[in-house]
């Protein structure tokens, strides 16, 4: 893996402003409207192996409005962590926002939910990070709340750390403002999801641990990038050398405690080095909402304990 700055951030201008509200408004009333694919779901297939871990990657092609995705481990291989990614290509659109991640609840994969602008099509990958070492799911719900917001806090079992997590719902109107691990070394077994509650009502959702055991556990964050009105922003946290990423997650803030950002983007990064394995860190990629807001990254960085 080539050596490069633990952190980095980067903000783009995107289109007008007006381009945006509307297409948060349609975004919004995609929500409401529940699933509604109208594209092609494809293959997983497995970019590559790296410190005992496999990296997978499921393509649901030109999504019309709104599906889900899951990427499945192969074999005997259990789900340690995972993301997802709408649109956000390299120089094409994202505009759309990524609702859900969050893995199996058997281990067998990771599943990506999202919605695009209902304007143009977008590509909804899934992304599966697996491992053959002990592995388990933690759940902490399903819970129906009604007010502004709600953290989810899943647990692993005695022995194990969570190495990724996120947070699924089958409620509208609900989105993820930050998923992943407290800074406490005492909390290496918690994986924290606070939901935003935009629905004007009561509605119900679950936050996921995956846990596992076998590795020697480092966190990576970010600082947290300013993302201004109209723009959208990049932050990476990179994984050392000798490490592998095995999971990640983000923390967003708006203005007044609003959202602020739209997740299009939350997955592991091949950096470009000789190997080409998406194993080097956490990629983050936002965009404004109609207000500025902050964006933060971290990466969960393993190396494996000899049995």
């Amino acid at each position: 893996m080539r050596s490069r700055s633990p952190d980095e951030g980067a903000t783009f201008a995107r289109r007008s402003g007006l381009i945006l509200a509307v297409l948060a408004l349609v975004a919004t009333v995609l929500s409401f409207a529940g699933p509604a694919s109208a594209g092609t779901p494809g293959p997983t297939e497995s970019r590559g192996k790296s410190l005992g871990l496999e990296y997978m990657r499921a393509r649901y092609e030109a999504v019309a409005s709104q599906t889900s995705q899951t990427a499945e481990c192969s074999g005997s291989r259990r789900a340690i962590g995972g993301g997802g990614n709408i649109g956000g290509g390299a120089g094409g659109p994202d505009f759309g926002r990524l609702n859900e991640s969050y893995p199996v609840q058997d281990g067998s994969g990771w599943v990506a939910e999202a919605s695009t602008n209902g304007v143009e099509a977008s590509d909804l990958y899934a992304y599966a990070i697996c491992s053959k070492r002990p592995q388990t799911v933690a759940v902490d719900g399903p819970f129906e709340f009604i007010g502004p917001d709600r953290t989810f806090i899943a647990t692993c079992p005695g022995g194990y750390t969570a190495t990724g997590g996120g947070f699924s719902s089958l409620s509208v109107g609900l989105e993820m403002l930050t998923t992943g691990r407290a800074p406490s070394s005492t909390t290496a077994r918690v994986w924290r999801t606070r939901a935003l509650n935009e629905s004007g009502g009561a509605a119900e959702g679950t936050g996921y641990a995956a846990c596992s055991k076998g590795y020697r556990v480092r966190i990576q964050r970010t600082k947290s990038l300013d993302v201004p009105v109209d723009f959208g922003g990049a932050v990476t946290a990179r994984c050392r050398r000798d490490e592998a990423v095995a999971g990640g997650g983000w923390t967003t803030r708006g203005q007044n405690g609003a959202r602020g950002l739209a997740i299009q983007v939350a997955r592991p990064l091949d950096s470009g080095d000789r190997g080409k394995v998406p194993d080097d860190g956490w990629t983050v990629r936002a965009s404004s909402t109609g207000e500025a807001g902050t964006l933060a990254a971290q990466a969960i960085c393993v190396r494996p304990l000899r049995r």
